[in-house]
Formats: C-alpha cells, structure tokens, sequence
C-alpha cells in the first residue's frame, strides 16, 4: 500500500483541521447569541486558502498548500480564542 501523504504532512493536515472544527465550534456558540464577531475573518481565511490554492499549489505542489492551510488556520484559531475569553455572558464582546 502506498501513502496519499508522508506522515509528518499527515499530522500537519490531522491539527489544522483539529484547529478548524475548534474554531468552529466557537463560531456555533457564538452564533447562540446571535452574535457573529468571526464572520468576517473566516471569509477572510477561506478567500486566503481557496486563492492559495489556484495559486501555489500549481507552482509549489499540495506541502505549501498544507503549510499555508495550517498557518491561516492557527492565526485564526488564534483571534477566535482571544474573542472567546472577552465574551461575556449577556453575548457582548470587550474589548
């Protein structure tokens, strides 16, 4: 049997998306107060990573692609961490 991905590129793909369903687990609690303070900056990620893809995949291969998914989604991940902790519990964000 042949691998899809060398295993350091396998666990690489495994944490990014670890990353993304945590952000978006995030997104869904916020959305129950009907607040949306990550709607923005994950327009902003898919636009990066779905561009990257046309671009640098053709021109550098799927390892680029997996590194740049993986860095758009950890600052990400990131800033929805940073917004949880100042989210109060009447669904204000402080600042």
């Amino acid at each position: 049997a042949q691998r899809i991905l060398p295993p350091l590129q396998t666990l690489l793909v495994f944490i990014t998306f670890a990353a993304f369903h945590s952000m978006n687990a995030l997104i869904v609690y916020f959305r129950a107060f009907r607040k949306e303070p990550l709607a923005i900056p994950n327009l902003i990620a898919t636009l990066l990573i779905v561009l990257g893809g046309c671009l640098i995949v053709p021109a550098l291969g799927v390892q680029s692609l997996i590194a740049l998914m993986a860095s758009v989604y950890f600052m990400l991940f990131t800033y929805a961490l940073f917004v949880f902790l100042r989210f109060d519990s009447n669904g204000a964000v402080n600042a």
